[in-house]
């Protein structure tokens, strides 16, 4: 099962209790390190760093080949900034995949940047 958690837009402090009981029972948790709070990385016995994957061009194609190598037979939680499904391309990118291949992948919504802006509209 892979599940995409939203962290929201305070460093990990915007993390719903959906998503934090969801951290605290997967096998693995791929995660922008910076993006998590020191708490929050010991919770999985396996963390993966995805920061390296940002910073290079197939972003979507990386990120998606390390998750579904991992997800097999494991609970796997791929934690974004934000919102996963607001201007998160290789969230979508994972989604797609989960689905073309048949594995269970669940979306856990976080606090974007567009939210701000629309209470203040």
């Amino acid at each position: 099962m892979v599940t995409i958690i939203g962290l929201g837009i305070a460093g990990g402090e915007h993390l719903t209790l959906e998503g934090l009981r969801l951290l605290k029972s997967c096998d693995v948790i791929f995660a922008p390190k910076g993006a998590l709070p020191a708490p929050l990385l010991g919770l999985a016995a396996d963390f993966r760093d995805t920061s390296e994957f940002y910073h290079q061009a197939e972003t979507e194609r990386l990120l998606t080949e390390a998750v579904l190598a991992e997800a097999p037979g494991k609970s796997v939680a791929v934690c974004t900034v934000g919102h996963p499904l607001i201007f998160d391309k290789p969230a979508a990118a994972l989604k797609e995949a989960c689905r073309r291949r048949g594995l269970p992948c669940k979306t856990i919504p976080g606090i974007s940047a567009v939210d701000a802006v629309l209470c203040e509209l």
